[in-house]
């Protein structure tokens, strides 16, 4: 019948796929995007990043582009650790971490002229180089490193240890615990976002952070977790202290270690 040969049409146009629609080719997207001045690089996330400021070398030359800690920021705490009246054994200085040795000689290179000053002088070691440079410096800084450490310069046991706070030197260079985590979250719960480019965390494990329920705080928890699961011994205070040093955030984790 007339009816059932049209159900029979009407079923069969249902099972037919609808057409795509046709895109543009790239080049009259890029000129359709080039009237609303941006550019399209033929990858949404490339293009997404290329458009977030209009002027991509004025917004490298921004001051918060600047990730590079002070010379006395960096160096004014193993400088210290020179001074015999510190107590600092051998084995414990910041001289004698290769990660950190290879990070000072980044940083001296740009901002130290003791970097290109060495002379006819035949150094084979990196620490003892450093050692030589700091002595410098610490002429520079107009730090003592030959003079007794004085209560004002705070508790000798500190001292002795590497730290302030009475944190051991080998500590500082353990994975992160739980408890300092969970201190963590809290301080930097603010700006926590500000951490995801220096965690180098996979895009997956970014997004789940960003979809977490709850505030700043629990993301920030989950964000400093992922971190530590990834780079295990890595994930060290001494590593985020500095992480945080290149963001000019150092100060919100005063007091964690």
């Amino acid at each position: 019948t007339s009816e059932d040969t049209e159900a029979a049409g009407a079923s069969e146009a249902e099972k037919k796929p609808n057409p795509r629609k046709r895109k543009l080719p790239l080049g009259d997207m890029m000129k359709l995007e080039a009237k609303h001045g941006k550019i399209n690089l033929g990858n949404k996330g490339l293009t997404k990043l290329w458009n977030i400021n209009p002027d991509n070398l004025e917004a490298c030359k921004d001051k918060e582009r600047n990730f590079l800690p002070s010379l006395r920021e960096y160096f004014e705490d193993p400088i210290q650790e020179l001074n015999p009246h510190n107590g600092v054994e051998e084995q414990y200085k910041k001289v004698n971490e290769g990660e950190w040795g290879w990070r000072a000689l980044r940083l001296m290179s740009r901002r130290s002229q003791h970097f290109f000053l060495l002379g006819n002088m035949n150094i084979s070691k990196l620490p003892d180089y450093l050692e030589l440079m700091m002595k410098r410096m610490a002429k520079d800084f107009d730090i003592n490193i030959d003079e007794p450490v004085t209560a004002a310069d705070g508790d000798g046991e500190a001292a002795a240890n590497g730290d302030s706070n009475g944190t051991d030197a080998k500590d500082m260079n353990s994975k992160l615990t739980d408890e300092q985590i969970a201190q963590l979250a809290v301080k930097l719960a603010e700006k926590w976002e500000a951490l995801i480019p220096k965690f180098c965390l996979p895009q997956e494990k970014v997004d789940e952070c960003k979809e977490a329920s709850g505030g700043n705080e629990e993301k920030c928890l989950k964000l400093l977790t992922a971190w530590v699961q990834q780079d295990q011994d890595g994930a060290s205070p001494a590593e985020l202290t500095y992480l945080l040093g290149s963001l000019k955030m150092g100060q919100l984790i005063d007091g964690v270690f």
